[in-house]
């Protein structure tokens, strides 16, 4: 197993240098709070498998009512651009600590 991190930095947002990594149908644990998760959800080679929920440091793994997760409140702001610029991750309507995509 490879760990491959991509943190928001002066260099920018980088899930793709972690991305190269995955094998077919890979697992990417993306953090939902530095865009690495939105730019994961813009790509169309990934698809969300799963989120974590994480209350009082516990975290749980839910793969019901995906549909819900990763529609943004605004869409005119849910560009791979402006995330990369701003290294901020897209607002959406439900919120996860995590989630899970699988690579095609």
């Amino acid at each position: 197993m490879r760990h491959c991190r991509s943190y928001g930095s002066r260099r920018g947002l980088s899930p793709r240098d972690c991305l190269r990594y995955l094998k077919p149908n890979g697992l990417f644990l993306a953090n939902a709070s530095h865009g690495d998760a939105s730019l994961a959800a813009l790509d169309p080679h990934r698809e969300l498998v799963a989120v974590v929920h994480q209350d009082e440091g516990r975290y749980r793994i839910d793969r019901q009512g995906l549909d819900r997760h990763l529609i943004p409140r605004k869409p005119e702001a849910a560009g791979a651009g402006l995330v990369r610029r701003t290294g901020r991750g897209i607002a959406y309507t439900q919120t996860a600590f995590a989630c899970i995509f699988q690579s095609g």
